[in-house]
């Protein structure tokens, strides 16, 4: 796979984050994936989170533009209510089916709660929903530091609650929700399944959690190993926990840290699909909660996938490598197999 590096270089040239590591501490990489951070790493520049808000947040908007949306979708722009004010959220589904209602995935984006948008998880969103044959429901939630704990996590729900209720006259399944997040939006699908329960309902079916956030713990053996040079670093994911959650005592919070939360504030919780990335300072936690979950008798399928790093999923220049393939197929397997099993009852 060709990898678009004038994007890369433009972009990386001024936001990299890195040194110039040695990475043969890293677990058999992909070659794509070898390119990708020599790439990053030929560049010096001060880190992502020394930078002014809107660049970081523009470094990665332009990171990912280079990928068109599937022709083949159908995007919807739609105001919910939230509060005394309106959330935004994108509705987006296979043009073939878009007049059937659809089962349901609302998806919570990664980003440390800070960066990325729907443009820059546009094409991953498009290649779920083709794929497995459902509309997805992406949340324009408030990004930290400007919004700080708890609101996104209230938007999510007042999702959940929106579709419960207007669901059927726009055409999706309310019955049929699965919650989706990747990184930080592997946390906020968690704890927002977690809300749920507490609240008694919406009903949900699933969560997917792709290498999600779990726990302000910067020590993990996959935070010693990986901290610099494998994309996401030790140093950024502390910039990004201090904007979201800066009162240190808001950490042991299980809506915070997901990992903190006792065996019985787990039981009920969705069956889940947890995927990890071997090269990851994420990874610990990710299988840590998987681990914990399956104490709780929620049942869990956990898979790390081996010679890639963080983000794979959602990185179009990695999009066409074997983990990133893999990984898309066991999302929409699971997806077309939980709605199945639903239908089947």
């Amino acid at each position: 796979m060709k990898i678009k590096l004038i994007v890369l270089l433009l972009v990386l040239k001024s936001v990299n984050s890195f040194s110039q590591v040695n990475l043969a501490g890293s677990y058999g990489l992909d070659p794509v994936v070898q390119i990708f951070l020599e790439t990053i790493h030929a560049y010096q520049g001060p880190p992502i989170q020394e930078l002014p808000l809107n660049i970081a947040r523009q470094a990665m908007e332009d990171l990912q533009k280079e990928v068109s949306v599937n022709q083949y979708v159908f995007i919807e722009h739609k105001s919910i209510p939230f509060l005394d004010r309106e959330l935004n959220i994108k509705i987006i589904r296979p043009k073939k089916r878009k007049r059937k209602r659809l089962p349901v995935v609302v998806y919570f984006h990664g980003g440390g709660w800070i960066l990325n948008s729907f443009s820059t998880h546009k094409r991953l969103l498009a290649d779920i929903a083709l794929k497995a044959e459902i509309s997805v429901v992406f949340v324009e939630y408030s990004r930290a530091p400007e919004v700080k704990y708890p609101i996104a996590n209230e938007e999510g729900y007042a999702t959940l609650l929106w579709l419960e209720k207007e669901g059927k006259k726009n055409k999706l399944d309310s019955s049929n929700i699965i919650v989706c997040g990747d990184s930080v939006g592997g946390n906020m699908a968690t704890v927002v399944a977690m809300m749920a329960k507490n609240k008694k309902g919406p009903n949900l079916l699933a969560q997917i959690l792709l290498y999600p956030v779990t726990n302000a713990n910067f020590n993990t053996q996959s935070y010693e190993k990986f901290s610099k040079g494998h994309y996401l670093s030790r140093d950024a994911m502390i910039w990004f926990w201090n904007s979201y959650a800066p009162q240190m005592e808001l950490r042991n919070l299980p809506t915070v840290s997901p990992l903190k939360a006792t065996k019985e504030e787990l039981k009920g919780l969705p069956r889940a699909l947890i995927i990890t990335a071997e090269n990851d300072v994420l990874r610990d936690e990710g299988e840590s909660y998987a681990k914990k979950l399956r104490e709780a008798n929620v049942p869990v399928i956990s898979t790390r996938y081996g010679g890639t790093i963080h983000d794979f999923i959602v990185l179009n220049a990695l999009k066409e490598t074997e983990a990133s393939k893999a990984a898309l197929n066991q999302i929409c397997t699971f997806l077309k197999n939980t709605f199945s099993k639903k239908r089947d009852k």
